[in-house]
C-alpha cells in the first residue's frame, strides 16, 4: 500500500496504475496460451516423429526382405535355366516361317566369329544373350 501512495503522491492516478495492471496480466494470460499450444505441439511433433521413424523402420525392413527374395530369385535362375536359356544353350532353332523364303549367306562375306564374352562375372542368361546376338548380328 505504500507503494501506492507514493505512486499516487508522484502525481499519477488510479487510472494508468490500473490499465498498466490489466496490460500485465493480460501479457502472462497470452504467455500461459502461447506456452500452452507450443506444448501441444511438440507433443503431436513427438508422436509424429515417433510413427514416421516407425514406417521407416519398417519400410527398411521391407527392402531388406524383398533384397533377400530377390537374391533367392537370381540364385535360383543361376542353378535352373529358364526354358528359352535352354533353348540357346542346346542350339535348337526356331523353323523359319513357311511364306519367308530363305536367304542363301554367302560365305566370303560371313564375318569371324567373335570370342565369347568371358564367362567370369556373367551368369549364363548374359552369355546366351550375346552368344545369341552375335550369331543375330551376322545373320541379319
Amino acid at each position: 500500500m505504500a507503494m501506492f501512495e507514493q505512486w499516487v503522491a508522484l502525481g499519477y492516478s488510479h487510472g494508468p496504475t490500473l490499465l498498466i495492471g490489466a496490460l500485465i496480466a493480460l501479457l502472462g494470460l497470452v504467455n500461459w496460451r502461447h506456452g500452452r499450444k507450443i506444448r501441444q505441439l511438440e507433443a503431436r511433433l513427438g508422436h509424429t516423429h515417433q510413427a514416421l521413424r516407425q514406417e521407416v523402420k519398417m519400410m527398411g525392413q521391407g527392402a531388406i526382405g524383398v533384397g533377400h527374395r530377390v537374391k533367392h530369385l537370381e540364385k535360383q535362375m543361376r542353378t535352373q535355366p529358364s526354358p528359352f536359356e535352354q533353348l540357346l544353350m542346346h542350339g535348337t532353332q526356331v523353323a523359319e516361317p513357311a511364306n519367308k523364303p530363305a536367304k542363301a549367306k554367302p560365305h566370303a562375306a560371313v564375318a569371324p566369329m567373335e570370342k565369347p564374352a568371358s564367362s567370369r562375372g556373367q551368369s549364363r542368361a548374359e552369355q546366351a544373350l550375346a552368344q545369341w546376338m552375335s550369331d543375330t548380328r551376322h545373320t541379319a
